[in-house]
């Protein structure tokens, strides 16, 4: 009951639920598309590279929306909310093999001779 009243204090911000439902996809689903496209074509990048990205590109998904759709009004937003997949997805894919480059180095023993 108490979240139903919440949504329905809050839905009214929207044009419909279609569109709530997609802004709050958007939201999340390009970071699930980063990993799933970094598990089937980046094998070589650690469970903990892209955990950490995953968390950093969400908070970073989240200061988007809110600096960039949320605070303006209907029509005027300085970015479409479909686009917030396209950038999850390449932000994780880009953060984790930083991170999993930078682990590398950290990693790799020094030779001198």
């Amino acid at each position: 009951g108490v979240i139903a009243i919440f949504i329905a204090c809050i839905a009214n911000l929207f044009d419909n639920l279609i569109q709530l439902v997609n802004i709050i996809g958007s939201i999340f689903y390009g970071n699930v598309l980063g990993i799933f496209l970094l598990a089937f074509f980046f094998r070589y990048v650690k469970g903990n590279a892209v955990f950490f990205a995953a968390i950093l590109t969400q908070l970073l998904i989240c200061i988007t929306y809110y600096n960039l759709i949320y605070i303006y009004p209907s029509g005027q937003e300085k970015l479409g909310y479909l686009w917030l997949n396209f950038i999850g997805a390449v932000l994780v894919i880009v953060t984790a093999l930083s991170f999993e480059a930078l682990d590398r180095v950290l990693k790799k023993p020094v030779v001198r001779r």
